[in-house]
């Protein structure tokens, strides 16, 4: 009987100031030491952007040329309307009219003023860089391509990235993208090899030919998919239909997923958090319902994965107002805000100086991006203890797994977006080992929380009445300067209550094959940030744009881009 599979979100993307791909480190640890576990859930999240900077200047030569032609017709009007005010000017000082011969001249040096200031802004502008966010192709292909070399059944939900839009005319091209080199990718395989295991190969091969060498597969799919072919336009993008061949299975929009096997001991339930609803959540209930009865063992665990968590452990800097800023506020009159902000900010440390931020670590509810987004997490949490589901999510880039509780009902929630996206580091985080506790509204929590890039693994435990064993596998400490680091901590699930297990001791071999694919990976960073850096430092604009996905007429311009820092 099928009782375990990999869990894990927040992983496809490639941060070029880190020493390595933790994403590539995150996915060849589970294809090295969880071979055996043929099923994997990922929580969304699945691409994610990269800044490409430009001089703004040259970006928009042709706006701008298009512009000077107006100005410059606008500058021979407005001469021409000077000329003949001056002249309108003196009548009027003669006639005595002060003020209006007063407004002229302060008209005139607006526009004087106006000139000059728009001078020194182009000036300046032609020597400032600024930056776009693209969803590079290359990141999206060679993260893609470590899934399909892992020999898994992979289920995959969408995140707030995979449905990312700033393109109004192309709503759908970011998913429409992803599933049109997931199909691509599955055929260039299929093509290339008689034999799709010899790809998926053996550890020794997944060290010598997947990553960091002159021979990499990975490298010679991007060439071959990308650099000798043309990218498609927008407008050549497949449907949004699934391959039901497809050994990767994304789920996007409304398409509620299940996976349920005769043999397993337990059944997933894949939904869509960008789009949740009344009416939505509605159909999930029924999906759910439908579901357990149509399984002909009534005792399966039910997991509902999603990518927003209901409740999530994040820490952020929280601004303070500071004690000058107050000081400010009154000299110009603001007493009441000056006074306001003081309270705030209680800006004085103990030497007496003032602070600019605090650090703070909550337990926050989750943001459906909607005004009734707290009413929609109580409709979500009261269908999943209906249930007795437990959620899987992502979003929030650390590890953690909560008993969530309310009016006598209970829910687990485990959070896993550590495969490769940048950490939420908590800064208060101490012995992990230890529960946490909080309370929001009628929420009361207890929790356990991880700094990590890593995984999840999930057992079933067979005639346990439902228990369940949530092993998270640390394989860089994201809180230690991303120190490579071999931890497991492993929690008990029972009756919606969490207990805390000893690991086992790691053996000295495995430290060893894991240290190699992270040298890997760092091998492979700089194969794919000279990429980027192509795109980054090239005066060509063509080039700049060359691994994006942009539509076949110029004016419906770029499937996602949006000004970044």
């Amino acid at each position: 009987m099928s009782n375990s599979f990999i869990f894990f979100g927040c992983w496809n993307n490639i941060n070029c100031e880190k020493e390595a791909i933790y994403r590539d480190v995150v996915l060849n640890c589970i294809k090295e030491f969880e071979p055996y576990t043929k099923k994997m859930f990922i929580a969304g999240d699945n691409w994610y952007n990269t800044l490409i900077n430009y001089d703004e200047k040259k970006r928009d030569k042709k706006s701008k040329e298009g512009k000077d032609s107006k100005d410059s017709k606008e500058g021979k009007d407005s001469k021409d309307s000077k000329d003949s005010k001056d002249s309108k000017d003196s009548k009027d000082s003669k006639e005595g009219k002060d003020s209006k011969d007063s407004k002229d001249s302060k008209d005139s040096k607006d526009s004087k003023d106006s000139k000059d200031s728009k001078d020194s802004k182009e000036s300046k502008d032609s020597k400032k860089e600024f930056s776009y966010k693209y969803y590079l192709v290359d990141t999206l292909v060679s993260g893609y391509h470590i899934l399909y070399t892992m020999n898994k059944d992979i289920y995959v939900c969408v995140g707030n990235h995979d449905e990312a839009s700033s393109n109004n005319n192309y709503p759908n091209c970011m998913i429409k993208t992803q599933k049109h080199y997931i199909n691509k990718i599955k055929k260039y395989i299929d093509e290339i090899t008689n034999d799709l295991e010899a790809v998926r190969g053996s550890s020794q091969e997944a060290a010598d030919s997947l990553q960091g060498t002159d021979s990499d597969y990975a490298k010679k799919m991007i060439m071959d998919l990308l650099d000798k072919n043309s990218l498609p336009s927008i407008e050549q993008l497949e449907p949004l239909d699934d391959d039901t061949e497809n050994s990767i299975k994304l789920y996007s929009d409304t398409k509620i997923g299940v996976y349920e096997d005769a043999y397993s001991s337990y059944i997933v339930i894949i939904i869509n958090t960008n789009i949740l609803s009344p009416d939505y959540l509605e159909a999930v209930r029924k999906k759910i319902e439908e579901t357990k009865k149509k399984s002909c063992n009534q005792n399966k665990v039910i997991f509902v994965m999603g990518h927003i968590p209901l409740f999530y452990d994040k820490h952020k800097k929280e601004k303070v107002a500071k004690a000058k800023d107050a000081d400010k506020a009154k000299d110009k009159g603001k007493a009441k805000d000056a006074d306001k902000a003081k309270d705030k900010g209680k800006a004085k440390d103990k030497a007496g100086s003032p602070k600019k931020e605090q650090d703070i670590t909550k337990i926050k509810k989750g943001t459906f991006g909607e005004d009734k987004s707290s009413e929609l997490i109580d409709l979500l949490y009261d269908i999943l203890v209906e249930y007795n589901c437990i959620y899987l999510c992502a979003d929030c880039h650390n590890f953690n797994i909560m008993s969530i509780k309310k009016r006598g009902k209970s829910l687990i929630q485990i959070t896993s977006g550590t495969g490769g996206a940048d950490p939420d580091i908590i800064k208060d985080l101490k012995d992990k080992k230890d529960k946490k506790e909080d309370k929001i509204s009628e929420y009361n929590i207890a929790y356990y929380s991880i700094n990590s890039y890593g995984y999840c693994k999930i057992v079933v435990e067979d005639g346990s009445g439902g228990s369940v064993v949530v092993s998270y596998n640390k394989i860089i400490a994201a809180e230690d300067d991303n120190k490579s680091i071999d931890e497991l901590y492993i929690y008990s699930v029972k009756n919606n209550e969490i207990e805390y297990r000893e690991p086992p001791l790691t053996g000295e071999e495995k430290n060893k094959v894991k240290n190699t694919i992270i040298l890997n990976a760092s091998n492979n960073k700089e194969y794919y940030c000279n990429r980027v850096a192509k795109y980054n430092t090239s005066k060509d604009i063509n080039i700049k744009e060359s691994n994006i996905i942009k539509s076949e007429d110029s004016d419906k311009g770029i499937c996602y881009e949006k000004k970044g820092k």
